[in-house]
């Protein structure tokens, strides 16, 4: 349950299918005082919200990410025999497989 009430409007699970634009636009008029409502506490969180997203920008590609052992290769059997395809593999210096 949230804090603030808001006004569902009925119209809006496939208004193209339900309502007109006219009867779309009468529905959010009726309803505007709600969608106000939810205005100052969303504003509020606001700065927060983009500081931290600039904050992980800003961290994006400070760091090279570890992929340690992860990682996937799709091998179909028409193109080479499963053990051709393991040498292959070997030869690339991949430790671990899984056929």
């Amino acid at each position: 349950m949230t804090v603030y009430s808001f006004d569902w409007n009925p119209l809006t699970d496939q208004p193209h299918n339900v309502a007109s634009r006219r009867e779309r636009l009468l529905v959010h008029l009726r309803n505007i005082k709600s969608y106000l409502s939810l205005l100052p506490p969303n504003l509020k969180r606001l700065y927060p919200m983009v500081k931290l997203y600039y904050d992980y920008r800003r961290q994006l590609y400070q760091q090279p990410v570890a992929f340690d052992a992860l990682g996937g290769v799709a091998v179909s059997p028409r193109a080479l025999p499963a053990e051709e395809a393991l040498t292959c593999l070997k030869e690339l210096g991949v430790q671990r497989t899984l056929v």
